[in-house]
């Protein structure tokens, strides 16, 4: 028979497998809170982020366009020796100027048990606002 210590052990560990659930559901539920049409839909490349719009959505879709991207003239990589070749220092403040591109083709993006939409560009993550990251020391 085991002892109490143990069974404590294992009302700890169910309690602490349903908060992490709960929290797991009320990310989700975020997630799909943002994907409306006229928000956005980020695609999240591994350390590069693609601004992607939200232009239709059903209950378990939603059909997205790419946006145009172009580096803000105000934000220049400044590059140091260093890694392979130079190691961009100012990585994280970058500046990007995102526009609709209306000739872009339309996407759709399927929701899966993890809560982001899946298109076969990668993984979306809704959002207010669109976001566009290169990484120029991967």
């Amino acid at each position: 028979m085991p002892s109490s210590n143990y069974r404590l052990t294992e009302d700890r560990f169910a309690a602490i497998k349903a908060e992490r659930a709960a929290e797991a559901a009320a990310k989700r539920q975020a997630r799909l809170d943002l994907a409306v049409p006229g928000n956005y839909a980020n695609m999240i490349g591994y350390s590069d982020v693609t601004p992607f719009e939200i232009l239709k959505r059903t209950a378990k879709t939603i059909t997205i366009r790419e946006m145009a991207a172009r580096r803000s003239e105000d934000w220049t990589p400044k590059f140091t020796l260093g890694g392979f070749a130079s190691h961009c220092t100012n990585n994280d403040d970058q500046s990007w100027d995102i526009v609709p591109n209306p000739s872009a083709p339309e996407v759709v993006a399927y929701l899966r048990k993890d809560g982001f939409f899946h298109s076969h560009f990668g993984r979306h993550a809704p959002s207010s606002t669109p976001r566009k990251k290169y990484d120029y020391n991967f």
